[in-house]
């Protein structure tokens, strides 16, 4: 399944605009629901606003859509310092 765009969530995330990135990719992911860039934004958004919970369920969205996908460690653990 190919990889989406995250909308402008995405440059709202590299500006730094946590919660209006969550808000953006939240819009997104309403249209494409199978969009791993945006979940994979969204979850390192969430991590990073302190909502854990938030960003392990749009981690396991990523893993449902591809279970063969592990392109989303290398994101999490970035977000996380881990």
């Amino acid at each position: 399944m190919p990889r989406g765009t995250g909308g402008t969530g995405g440059r709202t995330v590299q500006r730094g605009m946590l919660t209006d990135a969550v808000k953006e990719l939240t819009r997104s992911l309403a249209v494409n629901p199978d969009d791993r860039e945006a979940l994979d934004l969204l979850a390192m958004a969430q991590a990073e606003l302190g909502s854990p919970l938030e960003a392990v369920k749009a981690l396991t969205r990523m893993k449902q859509i591809d279970p063969s996908d592990l392109s989303y460690t290398s994101g999490w653990r970035a977000s996380t310092g881990r």
